[in-house]
């Protein structure tokens, strides 16, 4: 969806608004457990109660635990084996016990309830009414957690990619990724993962999670955790005043070095937990580069050093990416011809791995297209951060390769390079046919429109 005229002023003006808004709630910390309230540190453990899901799960006989993440049920299934899972709030109808009690969940779970419907019958706007104010209220009482935080997170992240375009949507996707860590099984062997066992001891983390996602096609890879419609690419498609409020959220995840270093297994590369927060430190550190370039970078402090230092390292295949792509645009020029290496390398690896058959073959296939998309995109801004005009129109021709290869499969994409292309391109002594070719591009096959500014269209799915 293109805000055209003063529609996007009044775009720009809402996702400030809203910005302000958050950083307001956040601070604030409203804490879900207060006066007959439960907090996820004060499950009832063990209560039997009976437990009416929404949908098709009936009635189920079980103890149960009341957490924030979603309640916890530890049913028996048919061989007398006892399983764990926690399932999300919008997806509990009714639980009834001796002396239990789900305070505030209930109501979570009927808001929540209610987003998920909205945003699966197409409803963006009314999602947002009810979503914003539960995801503001849940991660500023630090209970954003588990399949109920992740499906909110979700909705969030859809909302925001339809009504306010990247800046917003990539805090929330960010929030999603490290709420998705909790479950992932960790390097060293703890965390999550697994359809939990017959101890009562099993952590809600390593239980099956229910109800955590959408029935909409998934607008996260499932694979990586990335979402394909939000680069660490902020230029064209993201307006100043966006970009500082984006900057100054209080969404951001803790990124600092202590932080990364305890998080999952001692800070081991390729563990999920701490890998959403290097991902969440390279996409800041972009933003900040293009928010001043490499002054604003530079008095972010060591934000900078850090993701360059991270992206000569052996990391996992989603850090990887983001951090060469990052290091491809902020780094100095030694940094930048290392990264653009590393870049080209996984262009080639991705181009084999669509002849390969690594999966099953009843599997459906993997698409790396919009990976590949990614790829062009980092490799084509940081050639245009050099000097020599050479460099700079094979930079322009990486940026061409989006729309030429991936304009169906993935148009927010395309557009955010066409943007770039066309900022560019009048630099270049190109001649008018070329910037003409560019904006036409843009208006008829995008639908870009008065101006050629504003966010790019929503790709299609993950």
């Amino acid at each position: 969806m293109i805000a055209r005229g003063p529609k996007r002023a009044g775009r720009v003006t809402r996702a400030v608004v809203l910005a302000c808004a958050m950083t307001i709630v956040l601070a604030a910390g409203q804490v879900l457990g207060q006066a007959g309230q439960v907090q996820a540190g004060q499950p009832n453990e063990g209560v039997n109660a009976s437990v009416e899901f929404r949908g098709s799960g009936g009635v189920v006989e079980a103890p149960v635990e009341v957490l924030s993440a979603g309640l916890l049920v530890r049913p028996r299934d048919a061989a007398g084996g006892q399983t764990t899972q926690v399932v999300a709030w919008h997806r509990v109808r009714d639980v009834r016990g001796d002396g239990l009690s789900v305070g505030a969940w209930g109501e979570v779970g009927q808001e929540l309830m209610r987003a998920v419907a909205r945003i699966e019958r197409g409803d963006g706007a009314l999602a947002g009414d009810v979503a914003e104010p539960l995801y503001a209220r849940l991660l500023g009482a630090g209970e954003l957690r588990g399949p109920t935080g992740l499906v909110l997170c979700e909705v969030v992240t859809r909302v925001r990619l339809e009504r306010q375009g990247p800046g917003g949507a990539t805090l929330a996707w960010l929030r999603w990724l490290q709420v998705a860590a909790e479950h992932a099984p960790s390097v060293g062997g703890a965390g999550g993962g697994g359809g939990g066992g017959a101890s009562q001891a099993t952590s809600w983390t390593k239980a099956q999670w229910v109800g955590q996602r959408t029935t909409l096609t998934p607008v996260v890879d499932e694979r990586t955790g990335l979402c394909p419609q939000l680069p660490p690419v902020f230029g064209r498609g993201l307006t100043g005043p966006a970009l500082v409020a984006m900057l100054a959220s209080a969404e951001w995840p803790a990124t600092d070095e202590k932080s990364i270093m305890s998080a999952g297994a001692g800070g081991a590369a390729g563990d999920p937990r701490r890998d959403a927060l290097v991902i969440a430190l390279a996409y800041r550190v972009a933003a900040q580069f293009e928010s001043g370039g490499e002054a604003a970078l530079g008095a972010a402090g060591a934000s900078g050093v850090g993701v360059v230092k991270l992206a000569e390292q052996k990391q996992g295949e989603a850090a990887g990416l983001v951090l060469d792509i990052v290091a491809a645009r902020v780094g100095d020029a030694g940094v930048r011809v290392e990264a653009r290496k590393r870049l080209s390398e996984r262009l080639a690896s991705l181009r084999r791995d669509e002849t390969t058959n690594e999966i099953e073959p009843d599997d459906a296939p993997i698409d790396r297209t919009w990976q590949r998309a990614w790829v062009h995109l980092g490799l084509g801004r940081s050639l245009l951060r050099e000097t020599e005009a050479d460099q700079r129109r094979r930079g322009l021709v990486e940026l061409l390769h989006v729309p030429a290869l991936f304009q169906v499969e993935h148009p927010s994409l395309a557009a955010l390079a066409l943007l770039e292309a066309r900022s560019e391109a009048g630099g270049m002594n190109l001649g008018a046919g070329a910037i003409e070719a560019i904006e036409r591009e843009l208006r008829e096959g995008l639908g870009l429109g008065e101006g050629l500014s504003g966010p790019p269209p929503a790709s299609g799915g993950g």
